[in-house]
């Protein structure tokens, strides 16, 4: 079982959900489309289905996974979105790795859920089948839909943090290291990662490491991943005050590329 392939158990939803009338479309997300995957990578799966007939698609491919080996993760990830659910499946004895992320959404949810963006560093589909039209592409950047008023409102927020080193050093002082490693990432490190995001990333300003190593050069990562290699109160102490120069040459970098 240990060499059980992730194109096999993809091959086998497919060929299984196909045959489902109420399925209207499967799709990858995730490592595929962005053709990035490897030994490391899960299956990131979605399906749209008839609205009603969710639970049944979710049985189905119980019962397919099953037929493949035993299942000793059946786990679902609650969603805020009621029209979208996700459950995590892991077949016993495969990789641990090798997790199975099928999101079913219900075809009544919004259309915009199912569209991306062409080029898009984070979001993409590699459609399976589709019969019911479900997925589709834009050729607008998401980068293009980012408004300055936003990107300055975000400048606002991280200079201000910035400015409140007093309440990771007090901590430093005191002795307290959980208070002191905390604030010092809200107030010292991501708030550069986020600076970096808005000069790399802007569209994904707001969603910190995920992917970050596919996002941006080596070099502008090993500048920034020394603030996250913290052992003691001196490493805290050195690098709050060591990151001022990094911070605000950012800051001005992002002011130039939106002109501000």
């Amino acid at each position: 079982m240990g060499n059980l392939t992730r194109e096999r158990i993809i091959d086998t939803i497919h060929k299984n959900l196909e045959e489902n009338m109420y399925v209207n479309a499967l799709w990858l997300e995730g490592s595929d489309p962005l053709n990035c995957e490897d030994e490391y990578s899960d299956i990131d799966m979605v399906v749209d289905v008839e609205d009603g007939h969710e639970e049944e698609v979710f049985n189905q491919v119980e019962v397919v996974l099953s037929s493949i080996g035993e299942l000793d993760l059946n786990y679902e990830d609650r969603q805020h979105d009621e029209k979208l659910r996700q459950k995590m499946y892991h077949i016993k004895d495969t990789s641990q790795y090798l997790l199975v992320d099928f999101c079913v959404q219900s075809h009544s949810r919004d259309k915009e859920c199912s569209t991306f963006c062409k080029g898009d560093v984070l979001e993409a589909a590699k459609v399976i089948f589709d019969r019911g039209n479900v997925v589709s592409y834009e050729e607008v950047k998401r980068e293009d839909r980012i408004e300055k008023e936003v990107i300055i409102e975000r400048l606002r927020v991280l200079e201000g943090r910035y400015k409140q080193h007093c309440r990771v050093i007090k901590y430093v002082e005191r002795g307290n290291y959980p208070e002191a490693f905390m604030y010092y990432l809200k107030y010292v490190a991501d708030p550069i990662v986020e600076l970096n995001r808005l000069i790399y990333t802007p569209e994904y300003f707001y969603i910190h490491m995920i992917h970050i190593s596919h996002h941006m050069s080596d070099n502008v990562i090993k500048e920034f991943e020394k603030f996250y290699q913290v052992k003691n109160f001196e490493d805290i102490r050195r690098n709050t005050k060591d990151s001022k120069e990094l911070f605000y040459r950012l800051v001005n970098e992002v002011r130039e590329k939106y002109n501000l």
